[in-house]
């Protein structure tokens, strides 16, 4: 019998044992999320702070793109202008225009400029420019139309050196040529 009665004041000791170590697991378990639900709540606030900055810094960004974009019409409106006043200048022969020498004619594929002719003692000839010449860049920008190039030659100062490249017999060749004011 005393036997059976240690064994059940054993049992009873581990019983009570297991149910105190089951309120401690308990009790730590109840710690562990109320502690969890703190640092959520504290990421939360900080991640909608980060948010809230990011939105207030994106709004400063738009409202000086907004500005840049409006100086940057404000300048577009007066180079068209002085393009413009330019242009009659120049037709008005006031201002000089640069000359070349040359007479200009788009390909049947339309996507580049020959030059048909050369004129004698011109800055073209001078520089080695030949009849059949592709023109494929001047100063250092691909050439579209015998339009353009012709617009941007003539509004190239007379005594400026310009770099022209030409394709001749499908080897690119490039040139240093110094226009002269146009008669």
């Amino acid at each position: 019998m005393r036997n059976k009665l240690k064994i059940a004041l054993i049992a009873l000791v581990l019983s009570i044992s297991a149910l105190t170590l089951a309120g401690w697991c308990e009790i730590d378990i109840r710690a562990m999320r109320q502690a969890n639900a703190k640092i959520m709540t504290a990421l939360t606030e900080r991640v909608n702070t980060f948010i809230s900055q990011q939105k207030n810094l994106e709004n400063q960004l738009n409202k000086k793109i907004h500005v840049a974009r409006q100086e940057l019409s404000k300048f577009q409106t007066l180079n068209l202008l002085q393009e413009y006043d330019l242009c009659y200048l120049r037709e008005d022969n006031i201002l000089p225009q640069g000359f070349l020498g040359v007479e200009l004619e788009l390909c049947r594929d339309r996507q580049r400029v020959v030059i048909q002719k050369v004129y004698g003692n011109s800055p073209a000839q001078a520089a080695g420019l030949e009849e059949g010449d592709i023109v494929l860049s001047y100063q250092d920008t691909q050439v579209w139309s015998e339009e353009w190039l012709i617009s941007d030659i003539q509004r190239t100062r007379p005594l400026t050196p310009v770099e022209i490249v030409v394709s001749r017999t499908g080897k690119q060749k490039r040139f240093t040529v110094i226009l002269v004011a146009k008669r």
